[in-house]
């Protein structure tokens, strides 16, 4: 029997109504975990953040300690600034012919410039660092490298996307980088979504957004928190 395309209409918008319900009672459960963790650890830094960019010291000159900035403002999401310092530390990492540490701020800096080209040309180039013999013999830069071309492929086709991120997540789970394994899980939760199955995609990324309140993840905070309000915005469009 043949379903009208009304009725389907009806229960995609019923199963983003479960999504945004599930994750809306996960919501205020996690909230109170978070701020319970943060009274009990009694530490005013997050957890997991890079706090680099409060030193000033010859920062401009080393290749190193401008990336720990750059990453710092990269893991809250403020391309705008983490851009900048990507650029300045691709230069001289690749004055001092420093390949693998380049291709890191070159990636770096694509994503954080990411709106200044589209987002199929961008995904060519990192599909591009991929193929190269550094990174592919490199587990972090490869896990670097996948992260960024995930970030920009669920803006062209959400199966590249859950490729990239099924390998980071296996990356990151292989090196115990447990802030990405959550990230990974948030994003395969969108595409779940994406997919049609609104109980998977409640369960990764309600999970992902405990994970990421735990363990102080402001910036995976904002993105899932972000990607709930976007979802709720968009039923209240469809009724």
């Amino acid at each position: 029997m043949s379903v009208s395309p009304s009725i389907r209409l009806l229960t995609f918008h019923r199963m983003r109504a479960l999504v945004a319900f599930a994750l809306g009672a996960l919501l205020f459960f996690t909230y109170q975990s978070y701020f319970w963790l943060r009274y009990v650890k009694g530490d005013g830094n997050p957890l997991g953040i890079n706090n680099a960019s409060s030193s000033n010291e010859n920062s401009d000159d080393d290749p190193q300690l401008l990336m720990a900035k750059a990453d710092h403002f990269y893991w809250l999401n403020n391309g705008y600034k983490a851009a900048p310092l990507y650029a300045r530390a691709e230069k001289l990492f690749a004055d001092k012919g420093d390949a693998r540490d380049e291709i890191y701020a070159k990636v770096g800096r694509l994503r954080s410039e990411a709106e200044s080209m589209s987002f199929d040309r961008l995904s060519r180039i990192l599909n591009g660092q991929l193929q190269n013999p550094i990174v592919r013999g490199d587990p972090r830069l490869r896990l670097w490298c996948l992260v960024a071309k995930g970030y920009t492929d669920i803006e062209i086709d959400y199966r590249a996307t859950k490729r990239d991120w099924l390998e980071a997540q296996e990356l990151a789970k292989d090196l115990g980088e447990k802030q990405w394994i959550a990230r990974a899980s948030g994003e395969l939760g969108l595409v779940a979504f994406l997919e049609g199955n609104p109980g998977r995609a409640a369960r990764l990324l309600g999970g992902a957004l405990l994970s990421t309140m735990a363990s102080g993840d402001i910036g995976g905070q904002i993105r899932f928190l972000e990607l709930l309000g976007r979802g709720s915005s968009e039923e209240s469009v469809g009724h």
